[in-house]
């Protein structure tokens, strides 16, 4: 078992962290809308119609990113830390809750900058940054035993 350092994420950086989990799962779709605003735009009759599905396009982009922020300021971020062991995984928050979660749970792993976003569903994750971890053989000890025995 390995004992995590205290941490706390801010919400800028869970912002980055769902910006960025987002454009690695949608990164088609994100390339899908820009290339169709591009052909819009550089079509020799531009109608205005086309004007309107352009709005559009961006429109929602810019509506995904407000929710993405809208939750990261919305979260009540405490600072915590991990009791992890190879079966399961629990986060004990400042405030004293745990959480305990079964490792056999996790349906995906996903490495974005310095963090681990441990999926438990298509959308919900746990953040788990690489600096939490003790020394080099706690993270070893996590790849090996916890990471390695979830469905990639």
């Amino acid at each position: 078992m390995i004992v995590t350092e205290k941490i706390k994420i801010t919400s800028k950086e869970l912002f980055q962290i769902y910006i960025t989990s987002y454009f690695k799962r949608r990164w088609w779709m994100v390339l899908w809308i820009w290339v169709t605003i591009a052909i819009l735009l550089f079509r020799e009759s531009n109608a205005t119609f086309d004007y309107f599905i352009i709005a559009a396009l961006i429109a929602i982009q810019l509506v995904i990113a407000y929710q993405f922020w809208g939750n990261a300021k919305s979260t009540d971020i405490q600072e915590k830390f991990y009791e992890i062991d190879p079966d399961k995984t629990v986060i004990i928050a400042q405030n004293g809750t745990t959480t305990s979660i079964e490792n056999s749970l996790f349906i995906s792993v996903l490495k974005v900058r310095s963090y681990y976003l441990l999926y438990t569903t298509k959308v919900e994750f746990i953040v788990l940054p690489i600096s939490s971890f003790k020394n080099l053989e706690d993270r070893t000890w996590f790849e090996n035993n916890v990471i390695a025995k979830i469905k990639k």
